[in-house]
């Protein structure tokens, strides 16, 4: 499972680094703290950033969806898809 969940964070880095972005909102996470920070102000969030064999995983629902995106689970598959404006990637486990 901690593999799965490294698989998806580096996917979403490399999803991520193909989008054109810009600081216009900064988001903050802490390392286990449920609190994120979203241009100053504090949001509770399901799940907390954390720490495993040197990877930092971040909750990646929460950060999707307050820079305007979806993530959709599709149980059937074993798959999740993110999308961000015209960009979508989808990963199966």
């Amino acid at each position: 499972m901690k593999s799965k969940m490294l698989l998806i964070v580096l996917s979403s880095a490399m999803f991520f680094s193909t989008i054109p972005t810009y600081a216009q909102t900064p988001i903050v996470l802490q390392i286990n703290n449920t609190i994120m920070t979203v241009n100053g102000i504090e949001k509770e969030i399901d799940s907390e950033s954390i720490i495993i064999n040197n990877h930092t995983l971040l909750p990646i629902r929460a950060v999707i969806e307050e820079i305007g995106g979806t993530v959709n689970w599709n149980n059937e598959k074993q798959e999740i898809t993110l999308t961000y404006s015209i960009y979508s990637r989808k990963f199966s486990f």
